[in-house]
């Protein structure tokens, strides 16, 4: 049982984290939603899909959704409880 702990996998998940938090701290998460809303955040939904595409290329970088989901939620959480709604014409 002990020998099965010694997976490279079960070391891998907390340094994929620890990545998407350095990334998070960094600003580079802040730099993708913002491109992002760029691209998409014109849209009717758009801090919705541009949750999506930040997400997909968040995740093109590290190569994890385990660090996409702590980086990108400690960005976009935030953001959405802050902003009012936006109505619809």
């Amino acid at each position: 049982m002990v020998s099965g702990m010694n997976a490279f996998s079960f070391l891998a998940v907390p340094f994929f984290i620890f990545s998407g938090e350095l990334m998070l701290h960094g600003g580079i998460a802040d730099r993708i939603l913002r491109f992002a809303q760029a691209t998409v955040g014109h849209f009717r939904g758009g801090f919705g899909m541009a949750n999506v595409v930040a997400c997909t290329l968040f995740g093109g970088v590290s190569g994890s959704p385990t660090a996409d989901t702590s980086a990108m939620g400690g960005v976009v959480i935030p953001l959405k409880a802050t902003a009012p709604p936006k109505r619809s014409t």
